[in-house]
């Protein structure tokens, strides 16, 4: 798959470790919520909802003494720019530097729409939310050198179930071939497949997935830290590995 590559995504992907040593102090601070623990898990999806992956940047165990404990999802995005550091300590002005945002159901998104500007970053803390059946998510805004705010978002146990079936109603009405390891790849033209690039590169990928999703099934857990990659699947690891790249998130800390 073609690459996806920023100076601003090179600069963020580089500041997470250094977002994950200050969120603990930072959230001490300014919130009645603890991180205990933080956990890195690279790819993850629940065993009743395998179209619906996720890659949260950390979850997190929280206590607090209003809430008790509980599991959430945290996203860090790095603000590399003065133009973008401003724009966030603008909104950390207007919102306050840790706000909570609840999604319940049909119309209480405006709120959550004003908090979080940028819909990629709205839609990639609902989705780890919805898809991991964990209610509560923080995304972290930081430059390079301090956090700059927290957005709490608490997604509702309804509102997650209703993107679940629609993610599951466009899999079974529109994704059959992907998932049904009998059924025959369609051939779709260049524009149609975007950063996949070719047909080849489709197939190829395709069949790296089927053959890591049959290797967790049959495990019946998660893939260990890997430590080796055959020498048979290097052309094959070679040729997806410049892209989006999702296997190193499956094959998490390869040494």
């Amino acid at each position: 798959m073609a690459p996806f590559s920023t100076p601003s995504t090179k600069i963020g992907t580089a500041n997470e470790v250094n977002i994950a040593s200050h969120i603990t102090l930072f959230l001490d601070i300014h919130t009645h919520y603890h991180i205990e623990e933080l956990r890195e898990y690279g790819l993850l999806c629940k065993s009743n909802m395998p179209v619906a992956a996720f890659s949260p940047d950390h979850i997190a165990a929280i206590v607090s003494v209003r809430c008790g404990r509980f599991n959430a999802v945290m996203e860090y995005k790095t603000r590399a720019t003065a133009r973008t550091v401003q724009q966030e300590q603008a909104a950390a002005k207007a919102y306050g530097i840790f706000t909570t945002v609840e999604l319940t159901g049909m119309g209480s998104g405006f709120r959550l729409n004003a908090v979080i500007p940028e819909s990629s970053h709205r839609l990639q803390i609902l989705h780890s939310i919805a898809c991991s059946g964990i209610t509560h998510g923080y995304l972290v805004y930081a430059s390079s050198t301090y956090i700059i705010r927290v957005v709490h978002v608490v997604v509702s146990e309804s509102a997650s179930h209703t993107y679940q079936s629609a993610l599951k109603a466009i899999a079974l009405g529109y994704m059959e071939w992907v998932y049904t390891e009998t059924a025959s790849i369609p051939e779709f033209e260049t524009e149609q497949l975007g950063h996949c690039v070719d047909q080849a590169t489709l197939v190829q990928t395709l069949g790296l997935w089927r053959a890591l999703v049959k290797l967790i099934n049959e495990r019946q857990n998660p893939l260990p830290p890997a430590k080796h990659i055959m020498p048979t699947l290097i052309a094959l690891w070679n040729r997806v590995k410049g892209g989006i790249d999702v296997y190193s998130r499956y094959l998490k800390n390869v040494k």
